[in-house]
């Protein structure tokens, strides 16, 4: 709970920063402004490496970036991304899809019946707003996994939104016993994470 007051805080002291600060947010829909803030974002988080999440920094003013982000180590091939989407911009940002160089491709999901399965029409994160990305909910699905993701290792994750705005999102990997939902991905297997 505690976590969660700072995190509200944190975000609200961002949505104001962000709106008072020039040029945080010109208007004109520029994608290299949210780009060059993202990539700032996913500086800052591959520099802590800590896996301590009251440690870490949130994403610089005026990026929508990925706070406390965690990806499950795993020699499998799929894996999920969880943490927290910051946005501190004045607008709602929907995510529609994603990419990554870890695995083949990247997939917004949310568990419904014990099930995964794609979000429909994206993953919404209010302005000002954070969206929980976690276990058993709503998380980012890496698809395809090209090899063992090991704990410690930094990946990136590139989410797009509707848009065409890209967002670079770093996460650190840690081991994770928990999950396990089931996927049916439609090849006739079913699939845990």
């Amino acid at each position: 709970m505690h976590r969660r007051l700072i995190a509200l805080a944190a975000t609200g002291l961002l949505f104001v920063t962000a709106c008072s600060q020039e040029g945080a947010s010109d208007g004109d829909g520029s994608s290299s402004d949210a780009a060059t803030s993202s990539d700032a974002a996913t500086s800052s988080g591959a520099a802590s490496g800590s896996q301590d999440p009251s440690t870490q920094s949130p994403p610089p003013v005026g990026a929508v970036g990925l706070y406390d982000g965690w990806v499950k180590a795993t020699e499998d091939d799929m894996t999920a991304v969880f943490g927290r989407l910051q946005n501190p911009l004045p607008v709602d940002v929907t995510f529609v899809s994603g990419s990554t160089d870890v695995a083949e491709s990247v997939e917004l999901h949310e568990v419904a019946g014990g099930s995964m399965q794609p979000v429909e029409g994206g993953m919404t994160v209010p302005s000002g707003e954070v969206l929980e990305l976690e276990p058993g909910g709503l998380h980012i699905m890496l698809m395809g996994v090209k090899k063992p993701i090991v704990a410690g290792d930094e990946v990136v994750i590139t989410l797009e939104d509707a848009d065409g705005k890209t967002y670079p999102l770093t996460a650190e990997a840690r081991t994770f016993d928990g999950g396990g939902e089931k996927y049916s991905g439609g090849d006739g297997h079913d699939h845990e994470h």
